[in-house]
């Protein structure tokens, strides 16, 4: 379950910054990653309520954001993003048109932002 890893990647992360601002309890963990990631939400929350108990984040829940779709037109070469999940056939390249478009890998993950007291 590599949502363990994530939550004390978190953990990690937050337990920095509470040291820099001060705060005591995070209420909200938001984080962003990939369209087609995996991570789930409720698994994240439940490995939070494991994993954080004695920390600041002991009540914390998190809240995932997906990121919109890379794209990569084959035609001109450039990249874009699309938040609507289209079907293949119907992408388009906004720049000139073109069809011939393939979906980039958008893995990343990341701390977007905390709601503290």
């Amino acid at each position: 379950m590599h949502e363990v890893s994530i939550v004390e990647g978190l953990i990690t992360q937050v337990s920095a910054q509470q040291k820099e601002r001060k705060f005591k309890t995070v209420h909200e963990v938001h984080i962003a990653c990939g369209m087609y990631n995996c991570l789930s939400e409720e698994t994240l929350n439940f490995c939070m309520q494991t994993v954080a108990e004695g920390t600041c984040l002991a009540k914390a829940v998190i809240k995932v954001r997906r990121l919109a779709e890379r794209w990569q037109c084959l035609a001109c070469r450039k990249e874009f993003f699309q938040e609507d999940r289209k079907p293949l056939l119907d992408t388009a390249c906004p720049h000139c048109a073109a069809k011939d478009v393939i979906p980039r890998p958008n893995n990343e993950i990341y701390l977007d932002k905390l709601e503290v007291d």
